[in-house]
């Protein structure tokens, strides 16, 4: 039995969308060659406020115009990187409209420069979670030591309250993504280990959502006006939530270590559809082809034969962490 299992939200999330895509995805490296706009316009969108929030903590306010600067750099280079490394359909995700959304963010939120002050930015943690007989007891074959990992975008001080920032990006409706906010399990874990990685006990969790968003034309496919728009919602969960969260973490690394131990990584077939979107892995799958893996020291697989469509590359949270200690 494995005893020990080290899991961020994502790989969370992976594992509870489907065990085999887990497998494809965390395990081997595998990654289709095509990327996903979406998640490269977010990237990029992390690094513009980053860049402009780290500015603003080293050098105060008055460089504002050299942080905005600073963040579409970053911007820039984290947009040109995934570009670099994938094929895209583009649509209107692209750096023109981010850089437009950058000017609108700073003059939407020009008041910041008197209320709000950075704390630290893109904290990268590891919390190994505090185990009892209980945990045991009530969760069997529970491994021994389970490790949350993660990264807090932004620690801030607004008007006098402290609270950890957490950047969204988004196509949908503001007042939708606002109601999701008290389910997101990213969020309730983020709040449970701030309380224990952190010199203080955040306020709450302080989501801050950039809305992008246009229409494609039926007549030439071409994209018409894109809406730009933005939210911070405060939010503080209950410690019940944090328990329900944290039972909820616990069980699903106790799965993940059952089918470490027992390479038993079953399809859930239930997620070959997302967003009404096929799978990646859905080539894979459909024929059940297997893909032939060596077991690496560090426990992960080394693919035998890349399949056709597909490349290897890896990455977690705390590799960027140690990227971040080397720079």
């Amino acid at each position: 039995m494995i005893d020990k299992i080290v899991s961020d939200n994502s790989s969370r999330h992976l594992y509870i969308q489907c065990p085999r895509k887990y497998m494809l995805q965390q395990k081997m490296g595998l990654k289709g060659l095509y990327g996903s706009t979406a998640l490269r316009y977010g990237t990029a969108w992390h690094s513009f406020l980053h860049g402009f929030y780290l500015t603003i903590m080293k050098e105060g306010w008055e460089a504002k115009d050299m942080a905005f600067m600073a963040g579409l750099v970053e911007a820039k280079n984290s947009f040109d990187k995934e570009t670099s490394n994938a094929l895209f359909n583009d649509d209107y995700r692209t750096m023109d409209n981010l850089q437009d959304s950058a000017y609108k963010y700073i003059s939407v939120f020009a008041d910041d420069e008197f209320s709000l002050k950075v704390l630290e930015t893109e904290k990268v943690f590891e919390l190994k979670m505090e185990l009892d007989e209980t945990d045991f007891a009530n969760i069997p074959f529970l491994p021994e030591e389970v490790v949350f990992t993660g990264q807090i975008d932004l620690q801030v001080e607004m008007n006098g309250s402290q609270w950890i920032w957490e950047a969204k990006t988004t196509g949908g409706a503001l007042s939708i993504e606002s109601q999701r906010l008290h389910r997101i399990p990213q969020l309730m874990g983020y709040s449970y280990a701030a309380e224990r990685i952190l010199d203080f006990k955040p306020q709450g969790c302080l989501v801050s959502f950039h809305h992008l968003l246009s229409r494609k034309s039926s007549k030439d496919d071409s994209y018409g006006k894109v809406n730009i728009d933005f939210a911070r919602i405060p939010h503080i969960f209950t410690e019940k939530d944090l328990l329900e969260w944290r039972n909820s973490f616990l069980t699903t690394c106790r799965d993940i270590a059952l089918s470490e131990s027992t390479f038993l990584w079953p399809m859930r077939q239930d997620n070959c559809f997302d967003f009404n979107r096929r799978c990646t892995y859905s080539s894979l799958c459909d024929y059940n082809r297997e893909v032939g893996f060596d077991v690496a020291e560090d426990g992960s697989y080394e693919v035998d034969v890349v399949p056709e469509g597909f490349k290897v590359e890896r990455w977690s949270v705390l590799d960027k962490g140690k990227e971040a200690q080397n720079a």
